[in-house]
């Protein structure tokens, strides 16, 4: 459809988002065209976007189970979109406020959820140096660990980086795109040099790569490898939970929050496309508990999930 297209483009032009947020709110988009497209009866004409329509999408999304995080998600790209449609006079004003509107308590649903950390003690095993038997196996893998919680990045923009976004000398990652930023990377630049030193030369196929992290095949190295590397790290540690990149990153902000970093900052960080997602999450993790005995849970449960 060429309305979302078009606010889809002016999203990555206008709209200073991560690739990761772009590329969530795509699959939001392309989800709801699908829905739009199953209730258009009539094969000869396009399907039309409607306040009922939109209602309806986020309804059956409700319904089908998703989480609190997942549905506040959709219910703002779909408005934002809706705000579009109001500005090339597809929609009002009030019909847009109709979507804004929708489930109002889902902010207090969310900032309910539980969500988990790693201890200090975690975090120093995990980042400890490789060597036989111990949890991390390679300089490559505890590069992408270190840079995780350094920096707070996504798995997939950590795998995405080029060798030439790192500064060894400055000990500086510069990011590039819509989210342009330099992050300081002390603590991971060891690992880097030892890795681009001693292990990436053996399994580059082609010296025209430049892709920074090279998967055992040699070629790039796939967001599912990544999440497979991560989750084979955590039944090593035997930490009583399944880790993620989710909770490398909830463990990124923790860090943050020591540091004394703003919540402005912190946002920026994450790529958040408002403050009060970032807040929200502050709050949940100053709440969650973080003196649990390593390797067991703590009573709790927590979510892990797409927040």
């Amino acid at each position: 459809m060429d309305q979302l297209d078009t606010f889809l483009h002016a999203l990555k032009v206008e709209g200073n988002l991560s690739s990761n947020t772009i590329e969530a709110y795509a699959g939001d988009l392309r989800r709801f065209l699908g829905f739009l497209n199953s209730s258009t009866s009539d094969d000869h004409h396009e399907a039309k976007v409607t306040p009922v329509v939109i209602m309806d999408f986020l309804e059956a999304e409700n319904d089908s189970g998703f989480s609190p995080s997942t549905l506040q998600r959709r219910k703002m790209v779909l408005s934002q979109f809706a705000q579009y449609l109001v500005s090339i006079g597809e929609f009002d004003a009030d019909q847009a406020k109709q979507i804004h509107k929708w489930h109002p308590n889902l902010w207090q649903k969310i900032y309910h959820q539980n969500i988990h950390v790693l201890s200090a003690g975690e975090i120093d095993q995990m980042l400890a140096t490789p060597k036989p038997g111990g949890p991390i196996k390679s300089y490559r893998d505890l590069a992408i660990i270190s840079l995780l919680l350094e920096t707070g990045m996504s798995i997939s923009d950590v795998l995405s980086l080029r060798v030439e976004q790192v500064d060894l000398k400055n000990q500086t990652l510069l990011t590039d795109g819509t989210d342009y930023a330099v992050y300081k990377i002390p603590r991971s630049v060891e690992s880097i040099t030892k890795y681009l030193s001693e292990e990436r030369p053996e399994v580059t196929q082609s010296k025209e790569e430049n892709v920074l992290f090279i998967s055992q095949l040699g070629g790039p190295m796939s967001r599912q490898g990544g999440w497979q590397m991560i989750k084979n790290l955590g039944s090593r540690m035997r930490i009583g939970i399944p880790l993620s990149p989710r909770v490398l990153r909830h463990t990124a902000v923790k860090m943050m929050i020591e540091a004394g970093l703003t919540p402005r900052e912190i946002q920026n960080r994450l790529g958040h496309t408002n403050i009060y997602s970032t807040r929200a999450l502050i709050r949940k993790i100053k709440r969650t508990n973080t003196t649990r005995k390593e390797g067991q849970r703590d009573g709790r449960v927590f979510d892990d999930g797409k927040n």
